[in-house]
């Protein structure tokens, strides 16, 4: 991840409260919904595919700033 999410106090604030949420997602157990999809969140990462990520974005709720 780039130093950009801490451009600006919102991006801050907004990275900080999406580690809380990544953590509770694991600590309740939800981990075994993505297990499965290493390879196609690389690919997200790797080729910046705002389509896949967008989707991934609404089926878990992501908070976007």
């Amino acid at each position: 991840m780039s130093s950009h999410f801490a451009s600006t106090q919102e991006l801050i604030e907004w990275s900080f409260r999406n580690t809380e949420a990544a953590i509770q997602f694991v600590n309740e157990g939800r981990i075994e919904e993505i297990e499965n999809f290493g390879d196609e969140i690389q690919h997200i990462i790797n080729n910046t595919d705002k389509e896949l990520a967008q989707q991934w974005v609404d089926r878990f709720k992501i908070e976007m700033p």
